[in-house]
């Protein structure tokens, strides 16, 4: 069995956590990018740490699923 086959405990599969990673990373990326050099807006604060707390997560939840595979 492929590991893109594995399903998680919540039903979604490494693929597609992989692509939600990658997006999250890539949204970060383009954030951190439009930051002003000086006087950083609280709402683009906050939305650069609930991005940042989504993609932990779902790394933690990859790590632990490629760890343990069939819990």
């Amino acid at each position: 069995m492929s590991p893109n086959a594995i399903k998680d405990k919540g039903g979604i599969n490494l693929a597609t956590l992989q692509e939600r990673i990658n997006q999250l990373q890539a949204e970060i990326a383009d954030l951190k990018r439009r930051f002003p050099a000086h006087s950083l807006k609280p709402a683009m604060f906050q939305q650069l740490e609930d991005l940042e707390e989504e993609l932990e997560k779902l790394l933690q939840q990859q790590n632990e699923e490629q760890l343990h595979p069939n819990s």
